[in-house]
Order: C-alpha cells, then structure tokens, then sequence
C-alpha cells in the first residue's frame, strides 16, 4: 500500500482524495449514484497502477557524443539510444539526462511509447564551457500512464565522459627545429676487414619495420631481430608544463594556469604538425605526461592522448620542478617549457637542461603581475629572465592578457638571435 500511494501522482492523489470524499458524502445521503461514482474515481488511479506495472519501462540507454574529445568553447552533439522492452509498452516515457553545469542544462523530454515505438533516439547539444572531463549522467526515466495518475521512477546509473580539450592556438613555424631536435638510432655503415657489412642487431620492438629483420640472426637466437643501423631518423621534443600551486596567480579563465596550459597544448598540436614525437611532462598528471609514446603511432596523432592529458590538469602542491628536471636531464633533442613564478631554487635545477645536443625554449609568466593586473613586466621575472638566459635558455616574459601568438613570434625571435655551436672540425 505505502508503495502504491508512493506512485501516485498529484493527479492520482487527487482522483484518491476526491473519490473516498464523494463515498462517504453518498454513503451518509443514501445516493447510490452518487457512490458508483465515487468508488469509480477511487479505483481509477488502483487501475492505472495495475495497468503501469504491468507497462512498466525496462529501458536500455546508450550515448554517443560526436566529438567525443570537443575542443574549449566548442559544441558537440549527443545522441540518446533508448530501447523499451517493457512487456506492454503504454502511456509515456520522461526523460531526464543529468548534464553538468560546465556543458550546459540537463536535457529533458517526453516519448509516446506503443508496441511498434520499442526504439526512440533523442538528441540535444552541449556546449564545453570549462576544461576537464566531464561525465553525462545519470539518466532518469520514469513511466506515467495515459490518465497521468500513476508514475515509477528508475534511474540509469550509466554516465558517458566527455572530454573537454584546450582549444590550441595556431603557431607559426619555430624555425627548421628538425636540424637539431632528432634523435635515434641512425648509424653508420661501417665495413669490415673483407669488405662485408658489419651488421649491428637488436630485438624486435613494436613498430619496427618488418623489412629491417635479420632473418640469420632471427634464426640463431630464437627471437625476432632487426638491423639497428636502419632505423630511421626520429625528431623528439619534450614540452613541459609548470602546474605548481605556488607558481601561479589568479582564479578561473584568466588565471595564469589556464594560460599556461593553453600554450603547451598548442606546443604539443605545433610539434605533432612538424611530425615531432613529443613527451609531456606536468606534475606527474596521467601516463602520457610520464614517458614516450608508442612509436608505431605516427607523432601528428599522438597529440590527443597529450590533450587529453592537459585537459585534466590542475595546480599540484609541489614546491620545486625537481621531479620533472630530474626527467628531462640528460636526454637531447628541443625543449618548450612554459613556467610560472620560478625560486632561487627552480634556476639552480633548471641549469642543467641546456645542453650542446638540446636547444631549451620558454615562456616565462609574470605572474606577480597577474597578482597586481600592473601593465608591464615587473623587475623580478625581468631578472629570472636574464638568469636564463645566462645558462642557455630562450626566453619570451608573457604578461598578463597577452595573445599567446604575440609571445609565441618573441621566442621565434630568440631562436633566430641564439649564437649556436660550431661544428666540430673534421678529423683524418
């Protein structure tokens, strides 16, 4: 009985309420009339409660969201996959799609259900109003009958993510970045004694051209083995990401933070255009801000798992950048770093990336200035700025509401005004 009144509607209850009235006022006149008609409105909403169970949704929910990776500020569209499987579909579905406040209102409708209706596809839009990922979820169905007396309630706890990716600013071309960001495995042909190939093979890695296997050497070890003086050529880039706490300034959309990661996201797109394998290292946020990627995936599309990365970044409370220097030292190749307020001790640590086999870039935020809103670059990043530089670094200061292509074409400047190492003399 509590789990009937628990379905009845405010209609139902109504029907319930007026119906016992109207028996009882005809039962104390004598009306026989007027009591069927009482007892007829008070077993309406018992009716339709029979009726709804046996109706009663048995929902099946599926979503697809294209683009599932949606860029900031952009829209996606949502495709809602309902199959009713209730035994006698009847009366109507209301659904009521769970959307968080960062990707809009929740989505709700109405659906007629019927024996040839088993299937219905609703659509709405969402719009990416904050970076992260977002969950859609969970959905809420309930059944009403015709009369709208009755009503069960189920709740899908199905959620579907969506990630929502900084939007990437287009960079110009940092200069022919390709003469000395490469690395691998490229070696020499050397000969021997007798004028053969000195072949020099390792085991077989995923990605490895299968061309490249050494069948003879396959066959004596038992493993898949492959000529290392082939590999081909491979240009690498790190990108790192300053996300410390205590590094930046301000709250939401205009903080410091989000500016920074905006400029390594479109670090990240500028060298997967340039066919750069590229390694993102931001606090430790995610597997592929840790190490490399896989090699038999083509650079221009790692780039996603790297935005997905990005996209769930938030201040971390390390007080140095010692775990993610202690990763970039000693590995060659280009550097893009985009750093917050540095210490006495960051340019210590920072000394040590620079190198004759790596060319090391940054943008370097005034984030005491975004604490102040002054216009121009204080005096204390101006003498971070020339530390850098002292030790070998590239250095463009960004101040605050400054477009990120504007601080982007200083640090081109800066590349083209480096003094680079001569070439080392040719020996006998």
């Amino acid at each position: 009985m509590r789990r009937f009144f628990r379905s009845l509607t405010t209609r139902g209850r109504s029907f319930v309420a007026t119906g016992v009235v109207v028996s009882a006022a005809a039962l104390s006149l004598g009306l026989d009339s007027l009591l069927r008609a009482g007892v007829l409105v008070t077993a309406l909403p018992v009716l339709a409660a029979y009726v709804s169970r046996r109706s009663d949704a048995e929902v099946h929910a599926s979503r697809v969201v294209s683009p599932a990776r949606l860029p900031l500020g952009q829209s996606a569209r949502v495709e809602l996959r309902l199959d009713d499987r209730a035994v006698v579909p009847s009366g109507t579905l209301a659904i009521d799609d769970e959307v968080p406040w960062a990707l809009g209102t929740r989505a709700r409708c109405l659906l007629r259900r019927g024996p040839r209706r088993r299937r219905h596809v609703v659509t709405y839009p969402v719009c990416a109003e904050l970076r992260g990922r977002h969950a859609l979820g969970p959905l809420t169905v309930r059944t009403l009958d015709p009369f709208g007396l009755v009503q069960s309630v189920h709740v899908l706890p199905h959620t579907t993510t969506v990630t929502v990716v900084p939007d990437a600013v287009p960079l110009h071309p940092l200069g022919p970045v390709g003469a000395w960001s490469g690395t691998g495995e490229v070696r020499p042909h050397a000969l021997a004694v007798g004028g053969a190939e000195d072949v020099t093979v390792r085991e077989y890695q995923r990605g490895d051209d299968l061309r490249r296997v050494h069948w003879r050497s396959t066959a004596r070890t038992g493993e898949l083995m492959v000529r290392r003086e082939e590999q081909p050529w491979q240009s690498r880039a790190g990108v790192l990401l300053d996300t410390r706490a205590v590094a930046h300034a301000g709250a939401g959309a205009t903080s410091s933070l989000e500016w920074a990661v905006r400029a390594a996201a479109s670090m990240v797109v500028y060298l997967a255009t340039e066919k750069i394998t590229v390694r993102l290292c931001c606090g430790g946020h995610g597997e592929s801000g840790s190490g490399w990627h896989d090699r038999s995936t083509h650079s221009w599309i790692q780039s996603g798992p790297l935005l997905d990365t990005l996209a769930a970044v938030n201040p971390t409370p390390e007080g140095t950048l010692a775990d993610d220097v202690a990763t970039l030292t000693g590995e060659s190749g280009l550097l893009l770093a985009v750093f917050g307020g540095l210490s006495d001790t960051d340019l210590a640590r920072l000394r040590r990336l620079p190198g004759p086999a790596r060319r090391s870039l940054c943008l370097l935020l005034d984030v005491e200035s975004w604490q102040l809103e002054q216009p121009g670059p204080s005096r204390q990043v101006l003498d971070r700025a020339a530390s850098l530089r002292a030790c070998g670094w590239g250095v463009s200061v960004v101040t605050p509401h400054e477009e990120l292509p504007r601080a982007w074409d200083r640090l081109a400047q800066a590349v083209g005004g480096l003094r680079r190492e001569p070439a080392p003399a040719a020996t006998a």
